[in-house]
């Protein structure tokens, strides 16, 4: 696919996005069968694909067409040099996935055929806010697991910190104390200890590491085996509770399969390309992260931040747009579109339940 819409400057040529084709169950654009299309994430488009499921399951039912679209600009161009970084955002996104849309319909000869759009996690804000912005285009949207509402003044600042820490203290009390406990003790103990109680391969040792270990298994505590972040078994936060030391409940996330001897801290690889998505942490998708200092499972103490300040001295100069996605979707329209569906489960803290649950609306 080629010609990426630019909203102030019309069609860019010569660049080329990916977009993967599923024809397997479609019923064709002369029967106006539909067109689920998977709006991309931050990362490689084939990484998502492989983990969607749910559109494999329900394309044989609906005789859909499947369409996965990777978003362009997380590829190496848009970090060639400061006149295309500017492309980097979900509104160029959106753009380029109608721009996209309407010319696969053309091209497949099915301009009748209804679409409707699917994400996850950034993908399917992605997809709510491109049933807001052009309904036109796609007669609805499913964004599952998606903190569509996780901006000032709308969600509760600690909402992720609250669901993470429900996930292991449903599981296990004592399992929860142990973990919650832990920190402060890791802070008192000298590296080198640490270094060999956990098998760091590196001469340090860094608190994130475990943090991360035990965040991932909340956001990934699906009941089936997966190979998404990392390869998990079924209900990872269960499988920690099973050990009764800090390290065993490390390795669910980082040595599940048992082939890592020892752990590199130090890695910086990017293997499904996800570490361009600062640059929009910094510049639109303002996130509240923050805890109470009393109940919560995770390293942090008692404080609120902005999600962006994290990346704010590598990026002196560039603009936070604090309140960017309530002037772009609108929440009170977000919460009352009737063909818009969010999915979460009281256990993800990625769909932020007690925002999510009340834009389950009537449907298609």
């Amino acid at each position: 696919m080629r010609q990426l819409h630019d909203g102030s400057r019309g069609i860019l040529s010569n660049l080329s996005t990916k977009v993967l084709i599923n024809d397997t169950f479609w019923g064709g654009g002369e029967k106006n069968t539909p067109i689920f299309v998977y709006t991309g994430n931050e990362g490689d488009i084939e990484w998502f694909a492989q983990n969607t499921g749910f559109m494999f399951e329900t394309a044989p039912h609906f005789q859909a067409l499947l369409g996965f679209i990777e978003s362009f600009y997380y590829k190496d161009i848009a970090y060639s040099n400061a006149s295309t970084l500017g492309y980097l955002s979900s509104t160029q996104s959106l753009a380029d996935y109608a721009t996209l849309i309407i010319d696969l319909k053309k091209n497949l000869t099915a301009t009748d055929s209804p679409v409707v759009v699917l994400g996850v996690s950034y993908g399917g804000m992605l997809a709510a806010w491109f049933r807001l912005k052009y309904p036109h285009v796609t007669i609805g949207a499913l964004a599952s697991s998606s903190p569509i509402l996780n901006f000032e003044n709308i969600a509760s600042p600690y909402s992720f910190n609250d669901i993470v820490t429900q996930d292991y203290r449903s599981e296990s009390e004592n399992c929860y104390q142990v973990i919650k406990g832990s920190w402060q003790q890791i802070g008192e103990a000298a590296s080198e200890v640490l270094q060999k109680s956990f098998r760091i391969c590196d001469n340090y040792f860094d608190k994130g590491w475990l943090d991360t270990a035990y965040t991932c298994a909340a956001m990934t505590d699906y009941p089936t085996p997966s190979n998404f972040m990392s390869p998990l078994p079924a209900y990872p936060v269960k499988q920690v509770h099973v050990y009764t030391n800090l390290y065993g409940a490390a390795t669910i996330h980082y040595n599940h399969t048992g082939n890592a001897t020892c752990f590199y801290l130090a890695d910086d690889s990017d293997p499904h390309g996800l570490r361009e998505s600062t640059w929009q942490v910094c510049t639109e998708m303002i996130m509240l992260d923050g805890t109470d200092g009393i109940t919560c499972i995770r390293q942090y103490p008692c404080f609120l931040r902005i999600v962006a300040g994290v990346y704010r001295d590598d990026n002196e100069g560039v603009l936070m747009r604090r309140a960017y996605f309530q002037l772009l979707s609108g929440t009170t329209v977000a919460k009352n579109l009737t063909t818009e569906i969010a999915l979460a489960l009281s256990l993800d803290p990625i769909g932020l339940q007690q925002s999510l649950m009340a834009m389950i609306l009537r449907g298609f």
